[in-house]
């Protein structure tokens, strides 16, 4: 990936939208380029945080493990958007698991760099404080959505965000139902009948792995418990 766009992509993530070119340049020039395949393993829980990540090409999910073994998907990312750098900033452990789910690019930030960048660039600071806030309102959000929301309007919510990040309204999962069940807090069984449930209203319509949203106010209403 050549520095210009490597520098594009450091820009348009939250975190980093503070830093000038001269910033960005620095940034892209100390960090690595780290190439994954799909299943493997990036962070795992407890591990000292040294270095987070930006996404600039594939998917990876973030999902901690119960005793016993059962996963809980917290967040799937895509292109442009970061994980792991809340621990790095509090200089302690990851509090979760991050997985690849496709082939992928990441750019690897260590801590150190972030600490030379903070020291050179105040600014920097401003902007990761931020973009952590924003990370805060996706947990407290997750929480809700898992405490407070049935699995049909926890589902009819990750549809609508699938749907945006496809940018229309049908769309091909990008997951499996294993793992679509995990994000949503449930297993296989019940999403098919929360599935089956959205399909019987006429909110959505399934063939394979391709959903329609049909009614995308009707869905917006039952997420929000309208």
């Amino acid at each position: 990936m050549n520095t210009s766009v490597l520098k594009n992509a450091i820009k348009s993530v939250p975190v980093f939208a503070a830093l000038d070119d001269a910033a960005a340049d620095e940034l892209a020039g100390s960090c690595a380029v780290q190439a994954v395949r799909a299943g493997e393993r990036l962070l795992s829980a407890d591990q000292p945080a040294e270095q987070f990540y930006l996404i600039l090409q594939g998917q990876v999910k973030v999902f901690r493990l119960s005793p016993k073994g059962d996963e809980q998907i917290l967040h799937l990312y895509g292109p442009g958007k970061t994980f792991g750098e809340a621990a790095v900033w509090a200089g302690g452990k990851f509090p979760a698991n991050a997985e690849a789910v496709t082939d992928g690019q990441l750019l690897v930030v260590r801590r150190q760099v972030i600490q030379q960048l903070i020291t050179r660039n105040p600014e920097t600071a401003l902007g990761m404080l931020a973009g952590l806030s924003g990370k805060l309102q996706e947990f407290a959000a997750l929480i809700d959505d898992l405490s407070l929301k049935e699995v049909p309007a926890r589902l009819a919510g990750v549809l609508l965000a699938e749907s945006k990040r496809a940018g229309a309204f049908t769309f091909e999962l990008t997951q499996t139902k294993r793992q679509l069940a995990a994000r949503i807090g449930t297993v296989a069984e019940t999403l098919s009948r929360a599935l089956k449930k959205l399909e019987a209203a006429g909110l959505i319509e399934v063939t394979g792995r391709q959903i329609a949203l049909l009614d995308v106010p009707g869905l917006q209403g039952l997420y929000e418990g309208q």
